[in-house]
């Protein structure tokens, strides 16, 4: 018998295959660490320009097929958020190029699915490596590789390489191809799922799944959001 979680990952598999059915650009390959389970673990292909290095004179070396995997953890969704890591390198300010934990992927989420299932989670990132979503300035939330974002502020984004403010992007390409049946089912389903959590917590506050996950002023008021909760547990 599955159990409440276990329901939850079964939707969240059924949502995250409905919207890479809906995609030309993104594959999915599952697995599950327990026989006729919901999957924990997911491969993520996507077909879409990135910058994957930069060359000696710093202009940007482009790539247009990158693996992500994500890891469903014990405690996820009611208390830890999905583990993401590129498997093929990427160059993008949220993602770690250098060091020890290279080609960790920052999304921002102590407790992803309060506000985000996984197939919104899943097309965020094809979002960040075509750059329409992206944080390089160096202030909170942070960028997850300082080297990146430092090259973004002062070549990219003045050279016109790439400016989320001014619609450049490195690949332009829409991610879904949804039909209007499509996209209410989606938001029904995804209203369903992030009551059921929040409903479990009333620490969490509730924010609309219409909302596009790489919308700057969203983002900003869910980190807001987290910090007052986490202050709040740390008075009690």
């Amino acid at each position: 018998m599955f159990n409440q979680r276990d329901k939850r990952l079964a939707s969240e598999h059924e949502l995250l295959q409905e919207l890479v059915a809906t995609s030309d650009l993104i594959q999915m390959e599952s697995f599950s660490r327990r026989p006729f389970f919901p999957p924990e673990e997911y491969i993520i292909t996507y077909h879409v320009r990135s910058i994957i290095n930069i060359a000696d004179d710093q202009s940007p070396i482009y790539g247009n097929l990158h693996r992500v995997k994500i890891v469903l953890p014990p405690g996820y969704p009611m208390t830890s958020a999905p583990k993401c890591f590129m498997l093929t390198q990427v160059w993008h300010p949220n993602i770690r190029f250098f060091g020890e934990h290279k080609g960790h992927i920052c999304i921002n989420k102590d407790v992803l699915g309060a506000w985000q299932t996984l197939d919104m989670l899943v097309e965020q990132i094809g979002e960040m490596l075509q750059y329409k979503n992206y944080h390089a300035v160096n202030e909170i939330p942070y960028p997850e590789d300082s080297e990146v974002a430092r090259w973004v502020r002062e070549y990219a984004e003045p050279n016109n390489i790439v400016n989320k403010r001014r619609g450049v992007f490195t690949d332009p390409q829409a991610l879904l191809k949804p039909t209007d049946d499509w996209i209410k089912s989606r938001k029904k389903k995804i209203s369903i799922l992030i009551k059921g959590v929040t409903k479990q917590n009333k620490d969490l506050p509730t924010i609309s799944p219409d909302s596009s996950p790489n919308n700057p002023s969203e983002l900003a008021e869910r980190e807001k959001l987290k910090r007052k909760i986490v202050i709040k547990k740390r008075k009690i």
